[in-house]
């Protein structure tokens, strides 16, 4: 998955190459996406232990991927800070 494109124009305190913020902004947002990611993820995996409906089940196998999902991309912020 790449990200290329994301800015259109350069901006300051971005990696040109993968369009991710760099450095000290790349912490700050790892951080602050990372915090509600997890709180969402591990609530999540608790409803997974509950008898659910089907479609409701679905929903929350839903929910734990696309958290899983957004914290792998959020470790690739790590790569290019």
């Amino acid at each position: 998955m790449t990200f290329d494109g994301i800015y259109p124009t350069p901006v300051a305190g971005v990696n040109a190459m993968h369009g991710f913020p760099s450095g000290p902004e790349a912490v700050a947002l790892r951080h602050a996406l990372n915090n509600p990611l997890t709180a969402i993820l591990a609530e999540a995996q608790l409803l997974q232990l509950e008898a659910l409906k089907d479609e409701h089940r679905a929903a929350v196998d839903r929910i734990v991927e696309q958290c899983r999902r957004l914290i792998a991309i959020t470790r690739q912020l790590e790569d290019v800070s």
